[in-house]
């Protein structure tokens, strides 16, 4: 049996390992270049720059016999953990991305209420007073603000569950009881407010009126929202980054029966006919979409997080395609729906 194990060189943390049924390795802590003639385990260890690999087999005699086959075993583990180590370094980069998007949110519109140098003081209590100064009379300011950092936390605890579930090979089984009655129109417009001044600036128009309140509430899908949320908050990091300025973003929503879907209409970047498909792989990002700050996760995530609670998306109809700015747009339509 080889059990592995690989760690970060700069942090200490295990990135992956099978170490954890394996009983008899605590015996090899204060040597992990060592044998136990007893179980017949030989262990080694190799490190990079990046990283260390322990490899560890057990009560395999030929092994245990012959260094030479043994260094061979564990060379192999070596050059996968330099691939798997590369690889993940690469997503998590990637990932980092966007939960310092989500920080830089919640920086900003705390901002909008007082800078927060005015908070910093020689003292915890000072600070404290300072606060009290600050905010006073501001109660009305204080709760709307307080409500969005809440939302922004709720999204970056979800971004860091779909890393682990897209990356870190964790399973995630999903509870039945996960999955309850969400007003779409209340949902699509929560998960927009961190984008709403990004559209704002670029005089992009979100038109969402055309779901009625009184629609919305009758109409309610049956949904697990951490992982709708997931997919949504990355759906609408693409289309602030990517939709044209001056121009509108229209959402409908649909449902007949135990059908729905939810249509997004655009002028966004063009997307060329053979990249209706590749906008949704890992690391793709679309020939027109290039000079953008995107890495290629977003559309992903939106489409793995959807996959998960048996919904889909797809990319419709594309028309009006024209050019402006140095840039090449068209009318894309978006369509997330329930796959039956």
């Amino acid at each position: 049996m080889i059990f592995y194990e690989i760690k970060s060189k700069k942090d200490g943390k295990v990135i992956i390992t099978n170490m954890v049924g394996f009983p008899e390795a605590e015996r090899f802590d204060s040597d992990k270049n060592t044998k136990f003639s007893d179980i017949a385990a030989i262990s080694r260890t190799k490190e990079s720059n990046e990283f260390f690999v322990w490899v560890v087999s057990v009560g395999d005699k030929d092994l245990y016999n012959s260094s030479k086959r043994f260094g061979l075993v564990v060379e192999a583990y070596y050059e996968l953990a330099g691939k798997y180590f590369e690889y993940f370094l690469t997503k998590m980069n990637a990932h980092s991305h966007t939960i310092t998007t989500i920080q830089g949110q919640m920086a900003t519109k705390l901002e909008g209420l007082v800078s927060r140098k005015q908070f910093r003081a020689q003292t915890y209590s000072e600070s404290i007073d300072k606060i009290k100064s600050v905010i006073s009379g501001k109660e009305d300011e204080l709760s709307e603000i307080l409500f969005y950092l809440d939302k922004r936390l709720f999204d970056m605890r979800n971004q860091i569950d779909g890393f682990n579930l897209l990356y870190a090979n964790k399973n995630y089984a999903l509870n039945p009881n996960d999955y309850n009655p969400v007003n779409v129109k209340k949902v699509l417009l929560s998960t927009a407010t961190p984008f709403l001044d990004k559209l704002r600036e670029n005089n992009v128009r979100l038109d969402i009126d055309g779901i009625t309140e009184k629609y919305a509430q009758e109409n309610k899908i049956n949904l697990n929202y951490k992982f709708f949320n997931l997919a949504l908050y990355n759906f609408f990091d693409n289309i602030a980054k990517y939709t044209k300025g001056n121009s509108d973003l229209k959402i409908s929503f649909n449902k007949e029966s135990n059908n729905f879907s939810i249509l997004f209409e655009m002028i966004s970047r063009y997307i060329e006919d053979h990249e209706s498909e590749l906008i949704f792989e890992d690391g793709y990002s679309g020939k027109h979409a290039a000079g953008k700050s995107g890495n290629g996760i977003g559309m992903f995530y939106t489409k793995k997080a959807l996959n998960m609670i048996g919904l889909d998306i797809s990319l419709g109809d594309v028309s009006d395609i024209h050019s402006a700015g140095g840039n090449k747009y068209s009318k894309n339509t978006f369509k997330i729906f329930n796959v039956v």
